[in-house]
C-alpha cells in the first residue's frame, strides 16, 4: 500500500516535470517563430518605400543640398539673362533713336523745314531744310512758287518754342489764346501762306495757331 502509494507521487512528479517542459518548449517556439517574421516585416518595410524617420531625414536634407544647388547654379543664368536684356534694351533704344531721326528726313522736294525766323516779313529760302530736327515750320510747295506753312513741335521740345514764341512763332503766326505751364500741344487751325521771290519767302497770310 505505501509503496503503490509512493509510485502515483512520482508518477505526478514526472507528469507536473513534464508539463513544465512542454510549456517551456511552447513558450521557446512561439518566441523563435515570431523573431523571423518581425526581421521578414522590417524587410518588406523598405522593399515597399516607407521611409524610416532616419531615411526620411537623410532623403530630407539631400533634397535642400540639391536645392541650393540648383539656386546657384540658376543664378548666374539670371544675371546673364538680365544683362542681355539689358544690352538688347540700350541696342533696341539706339535703333528706334537712329530710325526717329531718319523718318524725320523727308525725301520730298515739296516738303521742306525752317528753323529761322521770319526776317522782314520773309524766310530765306537759303535756309530750308530736308529734316524736321531742330525746326518749327514746315513748308508744303504749291505751284506758282506759292507755298503753305503750319508750325511742327518734332523738331524741338514745345516749352522751348513757346518760350521763344516772340521770336520764332508771333512774326509768323497769329495767336488764338495765350500759352499756359500745362500746354501740351500747338495745334494750327489754319495753315499760313507764302510766295517765293528773289529767293525769299514771302509772307502773304500768317498761320493761325493755338495753345492746348
Amino acid at each position: 500500500m505505501f509503496n503503490s502509494m509512493r509510485s502515483i507521487d512520482w508518477w505526478l512528479e514526472y507528469s507536473m516535470i513534464a508539463a513544465i517542459l512542454i510549456l517551456v518548449c511552447s513558450i521557446l517556439l512561439l518566441f523563435l517563430k515570431n523573431k523571423p517574421e518581425k526581421k521578414s516585416r522590417k524587410k518588406k518595410i523598405k522593399k515597399s518605400g516607407v521611409e524610416t524617420k532616419p531615411q526620411k531625414v537623410v532623403n530630407e536634407i539631400k533634397e535642400e543640398t540639391l536645392i541650393s544647388k540648383e539656386k546657384e547654379i540658376a543664378k548666374p543664368i539670371v544675371d546673364i539673362n538680365k544683362n542681355e536684356i539689358i544690352i538688347d534694351y540700350k541696342e533696341r533704344k539706339l535703333s528706334n533713336q537712329n530710325n526717329f531721326f531718319e523718318s524725320n528726313t523727308i525725301n520730298n522736294n515739296n516738303v521742306f523745314f525752317y528753323m529761322t525766323k521770319p526776317v522782314d516779313n520773309y524766310f530765306p529760302d537759303s535756309a530750308k531744310s530736308n529734316t524736321s530736327a531742330d525746326t518749327v515750320y514746315k513748308f508744303h510747295l504749291g505751284s506758282n512758287n506759292n507755298a503753305s506753312f503750319e508750325v511742327h513741335t518734332l523738331g524741338a521740345p514745345i516749352f522751348e518754342i513757346i518760350k521763344r514764341a516772340e521770336t520764332y512763332l508771333v512774326p509768323a503766326c497769329i495767336e488764338e489764346n495765350i500759352a499756359k505751364e500745362s500746354t501740351k500741344k500747338i495745334v494750327t487751325i489754319k495753315k499760313g501762306t507764302v510766295r517765293l521771290e528773289n529767293n525769299k519767302w514771302i509772307i502773304i497770310n500768317k498761320a493761325l495757331i493755338k495753345y492746348e
